[in-house]
């Protein structure tokens, strides 16, 4: 199946889950396995921000050129501070989450944190590794890194179905965790980076940004309905 292909049927995805919470048997159903949710969410957010860095730091992939380019595009930008805001605010999503849960103290704290520990070691483990294997990882046309960026979008992917589902069951059941302050910060800094993130990954064209825009604003369309 050829890229944009993938991408319409991800986008087509979203829009269907975001149709779906609307139902109220689904509803239901979710609030009865809240956790479930939030774990997963949480799964999910321990190592996007790993992965986003590594992937960055790969010259030969798109993510990494754009990030490391001369001069400042409006693409750069937008990637660039996107990433920013995720790196220092993500927590914000799960972390409230876990407040709002009542989950013990052990678990809000491993989903606050645990993203950077990953980081640090991921990165570390990474330069070891490419160091050891004749630069496997970072040389031009790499095939050991190509193999791994299938799975690094599907969990990309992954994270943004179980982010928006937790965005619209919360704001249109009126926890504490989906107060509009909260959905907002929720969209603006673990949404919307994450999906700025898959277009520069994979190098969207134009009908794939149509694709993106529509499911989003598909998902804003759907919020205020709560």
């Amino acid at each position: 199946m050829s890229r944009p292909a993938l991408t319409a049927l991800a986008d087509g995805l979203l829009i269907a889950v975001a149709a779906a919470v609307a139902e109220e048997g689904v509803q239901r159903w979710l609030l009865d396995h809240h956790d479930a949710l939030y774990w997963g969410l949480a799964s999910l957010h321990l190592v996007v921000l790993p992965l986003t860095v590594n992937i960055m730091l790969m010259p030969w992939s798109r993510a990494g050129q754009l990030a490391l380019e001369n001069g400042s595009s409006p693409r750069q930008t937008l990637f660039v501070w996107s990433q920013v805001i995720s790196g220092c605010a993500g927590f914000i999503v799960p972390g409230v989450m876990a407040m709002a849960l009542k989950l013990e103290l052990w678990a809000m704290m491993t989903t606050i944190f645990g993203p950077y520990v990953l980081l640090v070691a991921s990165v570390a483990g990474s330069i070891w590794w490419d160091q050891r294997t004749d630069h496997s990882l970072s040389r031009q046309g790499s095939e050991v890194g190509r193999r791994w960026l299938p799975l690094a979008v599907l969990i990309f992917w992954s994270y943004l179905v179980f982010l928006e589902t937790m965005l619209l069951v919360s704001s249109r059941q009126g926890d504490p965790w989906g107060s509009p302050l909260v959905v907002g910060m929720a969209v603006f800094v673990g949404y919307l980076p994450t999906r700025i993130t898959i277009g520069f990954m994979m190098g969207h064209g134009r009908w794939e940004a149509v694709g993106a825009t529509l499911a989003f604003l598909h998902l804003l369309g759907r919020l205020p309905a709560g």
